[in-house]
């Protein structure tokens, strides 16, 4: 069976489109894992913000999990945030997150190369931008960052719906 053509999302109401496939493919049982991948400064960091800030359309913030660059934020007695670190890089599916992910209809997980750390996602969120755009990016930082592999190994997301977004 052919895979399917990865979907475009629309810049302006990528949060929309995310959440819509989510609902699509939510899952019954355990929260649905939503990986954010793409070369360093593509913008991952930056959309992982936006839906811990704010959710996803029909979610609320507190069902969604935020894991980028194997740190989570936690809430802490309902007005700190406590910053839970587990930076292995174990293939372990998340596990040293797990009490914290409980409960949670969505996980996001932001990395370059998410499979490195997970066996499967149910949604592959593809992030990139131009060249141009990304060194200014990195520029910004002050740090200059291999761009890292976009494509996942041959196989890995056989079973996750693949979105794509360009952030610039």
């Amino acid at each position: 069976m052919a895979a399917e053509s990865p979907v475009k999302l629309d810049p302006a109401r990528w949060r929309d489109g995310l959440a819509e496939v989510c609902r699509a493919v939510a899952k019954t049982s355990g929260p649905l894992v939503v990986c954010l991948a793409g070369p360093a400064g593509a913008g991952k960091t930056t959309l992982g913000r936006e839906i811990r800030k704010r959710g996803l359309p029909g979610y609320a913030r507190g069902e969604v999990a935020l894991i980028d660059d194997g740190v989570m934020s936690v809430p802490l007695l309902g007005i700190f945030t406590k910053r839970v670190r587990d930076k292995s890089g174990a293939r372990d599916n998340l596990a040293a997150f797990a009490r914290w992910t409980a409960g949670k209809s969505v996980v996001v997980y932001v990395a370059i190369r998410p499979w490195e750390r997970l066996e499967s996602c149910d949604v592959l969120l593809r992030v990139h931008c131009s060249e141009p755009e990304r060194a200014q990016r990195q520029s910004l930082r002050g740090k200059k960052y291999r761009a890292g592999a976009v494509d996942s190994p041959e196989g890995w997301a056989a079973g996750a719906r693949v979105l794509e977004l360009a952030t610039g």
